[in-house]
């Protein structure tokens, strides 16, 4: 940080505010550690705004042992899920800006004050950015890229694209604008991305300013309903070749799954080939090799994939869809 950006952060302390949301479901001692990389920022300047989602620990509790004024606690007693936290925590928000954060993740001590320059400088209404993602043994620095000129979000997100949750900071109003879908359970982040983008100017900064912790085999329910009804939504928009990538990712990722819907199963598998005449060899290599989201993808089954395209490709549509089952949902 040069002299001038000091400058301004230490006049932007006197003047401006920061909520911090954080959705809670149980979680306590993740949580601790996420309030203790807010409170650890450079900036300080911010209100911390923690939504218990009707937990059975005692949230309210980890809130006030810090023993800290800017940490606001609301309790939503019904359970429900992540979605309506964070809209709760939008809503109460007082801040000019509105940084997420989950409560197993965390900031970096200048996370706060490296976004609310950016937002000025670039005069956007959102940002989103790189992040470390910690694995428990091992540590991997995963950077988000710039969109390309005339790509559209859905397949910058589908494809090499990332905009973690917790990298996201925005107007509040712009947020308020927005909220997020409380009947998704699955591609919410990629659903108030998108619809974030197409209303507002969301830019990406890649300089990593968030840990994401991700524990190795830890089981997270997928709710594979919510991913179909996100793509189905948005199907028109999808490139071929993201398309075809995408369901061979989540083709893969079902079968690891020991209980799993057949029909999604099937789903998965069918949509896997739909556009195969549409893309060139090439293209499904080069969305391959960049992919980063879906890091279990094993290439012995793109091989194989590929090896039952070009079998495909000898058949008749009605003839390949006799082998394979219908392609129906």
């Amino acid at each position: 940080m040069d002299l001038d950006q000091k400058i301004l952060l230490n006049e932007m302390q006197r003047d401006v505010k920061i909520s911090v949301v954080i959705p809670v479901y149980n979680r306590p001692d993740e949580l601790t550690r996420a309030l203790h990389s807010v409170l650890e920022q450079t900036f300080r300047d911010f209100e911390v705004i923690v939504v218990d989602d009707g937990s059975t620990a005692n949230i309210q509790s980890v809130c006030q042992s810090f023993k800290d004024a800017r940490i606001r606690f609301v309790r939503n007693e019904a359970h429900s899920n992540a979605n309506v936290a964070r809209n709760i925590g939008i809503r109460e928000s007082k801040g000019e800006y509105v940084s997420m954060l989950d409560s197993d993740d965390e900031f970096l001590p200048e996370h706060l004050a490296h976004r609310l320059l950016k937002i000025k400088e670039w005069g956007c209404d959102g940002i989103f950015g790189s992040a470390y993602i910690d694995y428990g043994a091992h540590r991997v620095l995963s950077l988000s890229r710039p969109l390309r000129t005339g790509e559209l979000m859905i397949n910058y997100l589908l494809s090499d694209g990332f905009a973690p949750t917790p990298s996201h900071f925005y107007k509040r109003e712009a947020a308020l604008a927005i909220l997020w879908d409380e009947s998704l359970d699955r591609h919410q982040d990629f659903d108030f991305t998108l619809r974030f983008s197409k209303k507002f100017s969301f830019r990406c900064d890649i300089e990593p300013t968030v840990l994401v912790n991700w524990k190795a085999g830890e089981k997270r329910t997928i709710k594979y309903d919510s991913c179909i009804r996100f793509i189905n939504h948005h199907k028109a928009e999808i490139l071929p070749r993201v398309y075809n990538f995408y369901h061979r990712s989540m083709y893969s990722h079902v079968q690891r799954n020991a209980v799993i819907d057949r029909n999604v199963e099937r789903h998965y598998a069918v949509n896997s080939y739909k556009y195969i005449y549409a893309v060139p060899f090439s293209e499904f290599v080069f969305v391959h090799k960049t992919r980063r989201i879906f890091h279990g993808f094993l290439f012995a089954k793109f091989i194989l994939l590929h090896i039952l395209f070009f079998i495909r490709a000898l058949f008749t549509r009605d003839a390949f869809r006799d082998i394979v089952g219908s392609g129906r949902y």
